[in-house]
């Protein structure tokens, strides 16, 4: 159960991660930041345009920062 809840928790701090890689660190006005409760799904947006370099970066930072940073501070 405590694992549920901490994979839970991590659901809006990954999407906050791909608003704070947005252009201008998430702090736009094309950037949106929300939840869908029909669906059940919270979500980053980014409604202006972006090259297809950054829409990688903004693609991948969740995985780097929830998966390998942790990842790589416990080889440590």
């Amino acid at each position: 159960m405590p694992l549920v809840i901490v994979l839970v928790a991590c659901i809006p701090v990954h999407e906050l991660i791909h608003a704070f890689s947005h252009p201008g660190l998430g702090q736009t006005d094309e950037t949106y930041i929300g939840i869908w409760p029909a669906k059940g799904v919270f979500y980053a947006h980014y409604g202006g345009a972006m090259s297809r370099n950054h829409f990688l970066w903004v693609f991948c930072t969740p995985i780097l920062v929830l998966s390998l940073l942790p990842l790589g501070l416990v080889l440590l």
